[in-house]
C-alpha cells in the first residue's frame, strides 16, 4: 500500500483530480476513482514522488522526487516537459528555500570594460525661458 501525499483538483476539469502517491507514478483520476492519465518519472529506483503542485492555470504539474529532481508534466497530454535538479538550503533565521542547481555563469572580467562616451544630438529645440 502506498501513501497518497497530494490530492489536487484540476481547475479546467472539476470532475478530475491529481493523485500523487509515494511511487514513481502520478495519476489524473475522475472523482469516481477511474484513472484517466498516468505520469511517471521513468525511474524504478529513487524516482518516487514526494509532493506535487499545479501551476496557477492548471496547465503544468510539478512533482518533486526523492532523487532531488523536479519533474514538469503537461496536464492535458501527460507528457514530461522537463526535469531539473534542485537543492534545498535552510537557514535558522529564514524559511526553507529551493534553489536550482545549474552550472555557474562564466566569470566576468574585473574591472568591467570602460564604456564609450555617447554623443547627444541636438533636437533643434531649446528653452527660450530667461
Amino acid at each position: 500500500m502506498t501513501m497518497v501525499h497530494s490530492l489536487l483538483p484540476l481547475p479546467k476539469q472539476p470532475d478530475h483530480l491529481v493523485v500523487g502517491e509515494r511511487s514513481a507514478n502520478v495519476y489524473i483520476m475522475t472523482t469516481r476513482g477511474q484513472p484517466v492519465t498516468v505520469m511517471t518519472s521513468g525511474k524504478s529506483i529513487g524516482g518516487d514522488f514526494t509532493s506535487c503542485a499545479l501551476s496557477s492555470r492548471g496547465a503544468l504539474l510539478f512533482c518533486a522526487a526523492e532523487d532531488s529532481h523536479v519533474y514538469c508534466f503537461e496536464v492535458d497530454s501527460g507528457k514530461l516537459v522537463s526535469s531539473f535538479k534542485v537543492g534545498v538550503a535552510a537557514c535558522p533565521c529564514q524559511s526553507l528555500s529551493l534553489r536550482t542547481l545549474t552550472p555557474p555563469p562564466p566569470p566576468h572580467p574585473w574591472p568591467p570594460p570602460p564604456r564609450r562616451p555617447t554623443t547627444r544630438r541636438s533636437s533643434g529645440w531649446r528653452c527660450t525661458r530667461t
